[in-house]
């Protein structure tokens, strides 16, 4: 291959590499007065969620140092995320068509707000609600004694899981906008991806039924309003083609 051949590439795989140094870049700004700030919030998450005079325990000398480590880390990606999709952005964009271009941004801020909503929807109210069935489970010669670590994985396990989860009508969208799948069949294998939705939560949260109840629900309640929503795209879409098509036998 010539060199004006793989020049683009090159520039291409640099031009990746720039971005992907300043996405780390503003992570590890970030790293630092979250890794501060996760002791308070460790410390709310506790106040939030669990019965009162409920206490969190660490049993390792170093294990709450990693825990405000993992949460320092994980609440400055969650800060780093508009720089970080700010850069993924500009390396993208030149690629795209202004009408695509436009496309992407109306998906990209579907996509970011059903991820905060899953996101409060677990932490405001699974997650407080799955600790007080799990505390008020313990008895008089039965006590609960909470680990931070525990308390703290499951929390960030269920706002990740629930924000993914509710990317589907994100996934559902793009699967019918580029003629992957018909709404039609999607109704005829409603069956069967109603009960893919509650093995996918069963997968994505603690082994527990109320959990696994409280993401699969809210999750077909979002594949049924997918299915009324994009129906009516489906059919304007048709229609357009159909348009086009007799437009060009026409000429």
């Amino acid at each position: 291959m010539s060199a004006e051949g793989t020049m683009p590439l090159l520039e291409h795989l640099e031009e990746l590499r720039r971005r992907l140094f300043r996405m780390v870049l503003s992570v590890a700004v970030f790293l630092i007065p979250c890794y501060f700030l996760a002791q308070p919030l460790i410390e709310w998450i506790q106040r939030w969620a669990c019965p009162a005079g409920a206490a969190l325990y660490y049993l390792k000398p170093m294990a709450l140092f990693f825990m405000r480590l993992k949460v320092g880390l994980v609440c400055a990606t969650a800060c780093a995320a508009p720089l970080i999709a700010y850069q993924a952005w500009q390396f993208i964009v030149p690629a795209l068509r202004p009408k695509e271009a436009r496309a992407v941004i109306r998906l990209a801020g579907a996509s970011g707000l059903l991820f905060v909503l899953g996101a409060c929807f677990a932490l405001f109210a699974v997650f407080p609600a799955l600790m007080r069935f799990a505390y008020g489970m313990g008895s008089d010669t039965i006590r609960p004694m909470l680990q931070v670590e525990s308390v703290v994985e499951i929390a960030f396990m269920l706002v990740l899981g629930f924000g993914l989860v509710f990317q589907l009508p994100v996934v559902l969208f793009f699967c019918v906008a580029f003629g992957i799948v018909r709404v039609a069949t999607l109704r005829h294998l409603r069956s069967y991806l109603v009960v893919g939705i509650f093995f996918l939560a069963a997968l994505l949260t603690p082994p527990d039924v109320i959990s696994q109840l409280c993401m699969a629900l809210p999750a077909w309640l979002l594949f049924e309003a997918s299915l009324l929503l994009f129906a009516p795209l489906e059919r304007n879409a048709a229609a357009s083609e159909e348009d086009g098509n007799l437009a060009q036998a026409g000429e």
